[in-house]
C-alpha cells in the first residue's frame, strides 16, 4: 500500500483518441460511444494519479438518452482529448467551518495535530 506524503505524485496523462468504430448515429468529430474499440490511455506514476485520471474521465462522459442502463448509452464528447494534469500545489487545503458547525476545541486541536 502506497503511503501518501507531501511528495506523492498525483500527476497523470489521459488520452482519448478519435472514434474508430461505426459512429453513424453520432457526430464522429465530436462524440464517441464508450463501447467503441478506441483505447483510452491513462499514464501515472502512482495509483493516486490514476484515480485522478479516472475522475477526469468520468467528468467527460455523458449519457446519450438520459438513461444510465448500459455502457453503450455513454459518450465522450469533443474527442480527441489529451490531458496532462498535476496539482498546482504539493499540499491540500482543509476547511473547518466553525461558523455553521460547532467543533469542540479538542476536535480542532486533534485535526491540527493530524496535519
Amino acid at each position: 500500500v502506497e503511503q501518501l506524503t507531501l511528495n506523492t505524485s498525483e500527476a497523470y496523462m489521459l488520452t482519448i483518441p478519435q472514434c474508430h468504430s461505426d459512429c453513424s448515429d453520432l457526430d464522429e468529430a465530436t462524440s464517441c460511444p464508450a463501447s467503441s474499440k478506441s483505447e483510452i490511455v491513462i499514464a501515472a506514476e502512482t495509483a493516486l494519479g490514476i484515480a485522478r485520471a479516472v475522475e477526469t474521465l468520468l467528468q467527460l462522459m455523458s449519457t446519450v438518452d438520459g438513461q444510465h442502463t448500459t455502457a453503450a448509452s455513454f459518450v465522450i464528447s469533443g474527442v480527441p482529448w489529451h490531458i496532462q494534469d498535476h496539482p498546482r500545489f504539493p499540499h491540500r487545503g482543509l476547511l473547518l467551518d466553525t461558523s455553521r458547525n460547532f467543533l469542540p476545541l479538542r476536535s480542532l486541536l486533534q485535526t491540527i495535530d493530524a496535519m
